[in-house]
C-alpha cells in the first residue's frame, strides 16, 4: 500500500513538472447486466431476443443469454428498458429505470409466445373421484394448471364426460411436472373442489391416468384473520420465479373467516388483501390492496388494509399522443406509477411499466420490430400508487408481470402494508 502511495505521489509530481494532466483516479463504475430468457410456456431457454437496458443492449444466445457490457464510466443505467423478439413473443417494457451496474444485477425473465401451433403437447386422460371415491358427474366444468421444473406454466380446460372421463393436454412438459385441477358443478354453476399433484412425468401421454382428491385430513383448516368486507387472494410460490395465481380467493364477512385449503407440499403463501370500489367517473374501479408472503399456516393475518392516496383523473376521454416514438398520456393525478397493457388487431400484446410521468419514449429498434410490423395497438391503462415505488422495483415488475395485466408470475417485490391502487383506460388504436 505505502509503494502504491509513493507511485501515485511520483505521478503527480512529475505531472506538475512537465505540464502534463495528472493521472486519472480510478473508474468507479461500470459492470454487467446480465440474465437468461425463458419460453413461458415450455421454459425453454430462447435465442435471439434484444434485451436493451437505456442505451446498452445485447441479444441473447443459443441458450438464452444476454450479457451487457456498461462502460467504467458509467455508475447507473436510466432510460428504457424492452426485451422483444419481434412479433413472435409478448414484449416487457419499462420506462424511466434506474440500473446500478457496478452491482453486475441477474434479470432473469421470460416471453409469452404468440403462436403455441408448433409446440410439443401431451395428452393426459383418465377419470377423476372425490376424496369419498365418487365419480364427479357428468357435464362437470375442469380448469387445469400445468407447470414445470423450468418455469413453464399454461392452462387448459375440458368438460368431464360421464363415459370417457377427462381428456386434457398440455405444452408444458417435463419430467417434474405440477398439475392442478378445478372442478365445478355443470356450466360451472359451483365451484366444487380443486387440488394439485406434484412429481408428475408429462414426457409422454398419460393414458387412464386417475385423479382423486385427497382426503378430508389431507386439508389444513386454515383461519383468515382480517377486515371485514375486504377481499382475499392467496398465491402459491411454487419456487423462486413461479407463482401459481389465485389458488386460495375468498371474501372476508366478518373480522374472521374459516376455509380448508390443500396445501401437502407446505409451499409458501403470497396474500393480497384489499377492497375493490366503483370510482368515479363511471366505469373506472379502484382497487386497494396490501400484499404480504407468509409462511403457510393455520392462521393468518392479513396485510394490513391499504389507506393511502387514491390516484385520480384517468377517464376514457384522457389524451393519448404518439409521434413515432414516443407514447404519451394524461397521467393519473397522485400515482406513482402506471402499468401500461398494449395489443394490436392481431393479439400480439405486451406490458410496460411506467412511472408517474406519463410518457415513455422506446428505441428505434423497438420500433421497427414490433409497433411498426404491427397494426391498430390499442392501451389499457392502470394508474398505480405504491409507497415504496423505485425505478427498481417498477423494472422488476415490468419483467415479472403477465402481460394481460394479471398479477405477476413472480414474487411480487411489496411487503405488508404496501399498497396498489388500480383503474383503467381503455384506448383504441392509440398507436397506429
Amino acid at each position: 500500500m505505502k509503494k502504491c502511495l509513493e507511485v501515485l505521489a511520483l505521478g503527480l509530481v512529475m505531472a506538475a513538472l512537465f505540464g502534463c494532466p495528472p493521472p486519472e483516479p480510478p473508474a468507479t463504475g461500470g459492470g454487467t447486466i446480465s440474465g437468461t430468457v425463458r419460453d413461458a410456456v415450455t421454459g425453454g431457454l430462447v435465442e435471439g431476443v434484444t434485451v436493451e437496458f437505456g442505451s446498452y443492449s445485447d441479444v441473447t444466445d443459443f441458450a438464452g443469454a444476454y450479457s451487457i457490457e456498461v462502460p467504467a464510466s458509467v455508475t447507473t443505467v436510466t432510460g428504457t428498458f424492452v426485451a422483444y423478439k419481434g412479433l413472435e413473443y409478448s414484449f416487457r417494457a419499462c420506462s424511466g429505470i434506474a440500473v446500478n451496474p457496478t452491482t453486475d444485477p441477474v434479470y432473469d425473465f421470460d416471453i409469452y409466445p404468440y403462436d403455441v401451433s408448433g409446440y410439443t403437447d401431451v395428452t393426459l386422460s383418465g377419470r377423476i373421484y372425490d376424496n369419498t371415491d365418487t365419480e364427479i358427474s357428468d357435464s362437470c366444468a375442469l380448469m387445469f394448471f400445468f407447470a414445470n421444473a423450468e418455469g413453464g406454466r399454461c392452462w387448459n380446460s375440458a368438460m368431464y364426460s360421464a363415459t370417457e372421463g377427462y381428456s386434457i393436454s398440455t405444452i408444458t412438459t417435463g419430467t417434474n411436472c405440477f398439475v392442478y385441477v378445478d372442478v365445478w358443478a355443470p356450466s360451472m354453476a359451483s365451484y366444487l373442489f380443486g387440488f394439485y399433484v406434484t412429481g408428475e412425468n408429462l414426457t409422454s401421454d398419460l393414458t387412464n391416468h386417475d385423479l382423486t382428491q385427497p382426503p378430508d385430513e389431507d386439508y389444513t383448516s386454515v383461519t383468515i384473520n382480517g377486515d371485514t368486507g375486504s377481499f382475499y387472494m392467496g398465491n402459491l410460490l411454487l419456487s423462486d420465479s413461479l407463482i401459481f395465481t389465485n389458488y386460495i380467493v375468498g371474501m372476508l364477512s366478518g373480522p374472521t373467516d374459516s376455509i380448508e385449503v390443500y396445501n401437502s407440499a407446505n409451499y409458501p403463501v403470497q396474500w393480497m388483501a384489499g377492497t375493490v370500489a366503483p370510482d368515479t367517473p363511471p366505469g373506472c374501479v379502484t382497487m386497494s390492496a396490501s400484499i404480504a408472503t407468509l409462511p403457510f399456516s393455520d392462521t393468518i393475518d392479513l396485510p394490513a388494509a391499504y389507506t393511502g392516496p387514491v390516484p385520480t383523473g384517468i377517464v376514457d376521454e384522457a389524451t393519448v399522443g404518439w409521434n413515432g416514438t414516443t407514447l404519451s398520456f394524461t397521467p393519473a393525478s397522485g400515482a406513482n406509477g402506471h402499468m401500461v397493457w398494449v395489443q394490436d388487431n392481431a393479439g400480439h400484446c405486451g406490458s410496460i411499466q411506467m412511472a408517474s410521468a406519463g410518457s415513455v419514449t422506446f428505441p428505434s429498434g423497438f420500433v421497427a420490430s414490433v409497433l411498426t410490423p404491427g397494426s391498430g395497438w390499442d392501451l389499457v391503462i392502470w394508474p398505480e400508487y405504491c409507497a415504496d415505488f423505485t425505478p427498481a422495483i417498477l423494472l422488476e415488475n415490468a419483467i415479472g408481470m403477465h402481460p394481460e395485466g394479471e398479477v405477476g408470475e413472480r414474487p411480487m417485490p411489496f411487503e405488508a402494508g404496501v399498497g396498489i391502487i388500480q383503474c383503467g383506460l381503455t384506448k383504441a388504436d392509440a398507436i397506429p
